[in-house]
């Protein structure tokens, strides 16, 4: 069954294609829908600074908060000891 989602919200700006798609992966990693955009033109050319290398990373309304507390580092989790 295919979701539809009528309002996204950007929740994230990343400097370049390679910063926008590992968050893409964690938030999907996840399960959260999420799109990532940004100017072609940046894309072509590998730009990650300026207008044209600016990422915009977008996530279903309902998913803004689970969304940012991802990104944000907030695990309420132990770190690993080794």
């Amino acid at each position: 069954m295919i979701m539809t989602y009528d309002h996204w919200i950007c929740i994230e700006q990343a400097h370049g294609h390679l910063e926008g798609e590992i968050i893409r992966v964690k938030l999907e990693a996840n399960e959260i829908p999420v799109q990532v955009f940004q100017e072609s033109a940046g894309i072509v050319y590998g730009l990650t600074v300026g207008s044209l290398g600016l990422v915009k990373i977008w996530v279903p309304e309902e998913f803004e908060q689970i969304a940012r507390d991802i990104l944000s580092g907030d695990d309420s989790e132990e770190p690993i000891q080794e």
